[in-house]
């Protein structure tokens, strides 16, 4: 179980969602945030509030190319914004990894010690828990893209924790 202060918890994802919608509501009045800033913004305030997060970004569902630059037919996950310090997978195919699995059955993904997931793809040696949040486009109810975010904790995604990432993932079709 995680040894997170669930009060301090809950005020660090009141701070980052009032922050975030703010942020897009003043902005998106003004002219519409492109998908990336919006992607990014989400990325930076997440990464930057709560400390053990130790890689938080996006992947983005995108035509596979093949070495020439042609497009295969299939669709990726394709890295996007993150705030880390590692480098991310740059690619990760359907069904593959936790995000791959997030992708293709569209839907939260938890892990909660990624040392026993069979299916987890490793960047680093840090990243003990993760939970993997589906991106729905809000007219198509397609999978778009995923938000990735790794912990340094075991245990470290509770079910309030996961409601209130999804609550800021759909930030961004607001």
């Amino acid at each position: 179980m995680s040894t997170i202060d669930q009060e301090a918890n809950k005020i660090i994802y009141e701070k980052a969602f009032k922050q975030l919608q703010d942020f897009l509501e003043y902005y998106n009045t003004k002219n519409k945030l492109t998908f990336e800033a919006k992607l990014t913004s989400i990325a930076s305030v997440v990464k930057n509030l709560i400390p053990d997060f130790f890689f938080v970004g996006f992947y983005v569902v995108v035509d596979e190319l093949d070495s020439q630059g042609n497009k295969t037919g299939n669709k990726v996950l394709e890295v996007g914004p993150y705030q880390s310090t590692i480098l991310a997978t740059p690619r990760i195919a359907i069904g593959k990894g936790v995000c791959g699995t997030a992708w293709q059955e569209a839907k939260t993904q938890v892990v909660n010690n990624v040392k026993e997931c069979k299916n987890y793809i490793a960047c680093d040696n840090e990243t003990l828990s993760e939970v993997v949040i589906p991106v729905f486009n809000k007219t198509t109810n397609e999978v778009v893209a995923v938000f990735d975010i790794d912990s340094t904790t075991l245990n470290r995604f509770t079910p309030f924790d996961v409601e209130q990432l999804e609550k800021i993932t759909a930030l961004v079709y607001q």
